[in-house]
């Protein structure tokens, strides 16, 4: 009988491990932000470890006064609210598609769909099939080659068939 009263070896040990672990893994994070608030000359002599040196915030107001930083930060916003909505409502709709069983070459899609999972095109040939519809230098050349996942859509459509029968409309499971 496993004497619940007395903690064993186990947790102590891993306790030990995993703070070890986190210590590993956070020190770089310290480190680097201690450096960006220390002075030049601290750093350049390599003296900062965990604590700054001289505080120092000029990088900051320098990074922060370029007006660059702002419009890279839109940009990032706004790829990503369009990258989101964009993937979500082609995944779900061929998710959908490829979940209703009345679906002409239903496995031979799904087939070749999972086919992509193990053989990507890779970089070239992705920018190549973007350069040659004209999308370089364009938010949809950054949008929609990434669109729709594999994975994610082999996910959602494994839940359709799955949902409660209330969450289906009448009219689209009767047609």
């Amino acid at each position: 009988m496993i004497n619940s009263q007395r903690p064993g070896i186990f947790p102590i040990v891993s306790a030990v491990v995993l703070t070890i672990v986190v210590v590993v893994t956070l020190y770089p994070f310290v480190h680097m932000l201690a450096v960006s608030f220390s002075g030049d000359i601290y750093v350049m002599q390599n003296e900062i470890t965990v604590w700054p040196k001289g505080f120092n915030v000029k990088m900051y107001e320098l990074v922060l006064g370029d007006p660059k930083i702002w419009t890279a930060f839109q940009n990032t916003i706004v790829y990503t609210a369009l990258g989101t909505a964009i993937s979500l409502a082609l995944t779900s709709m061929g998710a959908y598609a490829l979940s209703r069983t009345q679906m002409a070459f239903r496995k031979s899609l799904t087939m070749l769909i999972v086919f992509t999972m193990f053989f990507g095109g890779g970089m070239i040939p992705t920018y190549l099939v973007v350069r040659s519809l004209g999308l370089v230098d364009t938010i949809w050349g950054m949008v929609l080659p990434g669109a729709v996942s594999t994975w994610n859509l082999i996910l959602m459509r494994t839940f359709f068939p799955a949902s409660p029968r209330s969450w289906r409309s009448q009219a689209v499971w009767t047609a």
